[in-house]
């Protein structure tokens, strides 16, 4: 009775091999991977750039404040902007200037 079991259930289909068995899982833990590439890779290209030099990390800065001020730029204050032209006869008439 035990052997008419097994062979009714074996009837279908072949077992999977174990590499047919582990597809699922290889596939799984392959994608975790590249998720976890695309924060790993850009984390330590900020700690490298830190650690070679102050100028690569500056210009992330710079790009970084960009983007944000093209999101939310800042509004626009009019400033008061005086002309100075000192010149040779400015100078005689007034004398000497800082």
């Amino acid at each position: 009775m035990v052997a008419t079991n097994a062979t009714a259930e074996g009837a279908g289909a072949p077992a999977p091999s174990p590499t047919q068995r582990l597809a699922p899982l290889v596939a799984a833990l392959r994608k975790r991977l590249i998720g976890l590439l695309h924060l790993v890779v850009p984390l330590s290209m900020l700690a490298l750039g830190l650690r070679v030099g102050v100028p690569s990390f500056e210009r992330y800065q710079l790009d970084v404040f960009d983007v944000f001020q093209r999101i939310e730029p800042r509004a626009y204050v009019e400033a008061p902007v005086r002309i100075v032209d000192l010149d040779d006869a400015s100078l005689e008439r007034i004398g000497q200037w800082p």
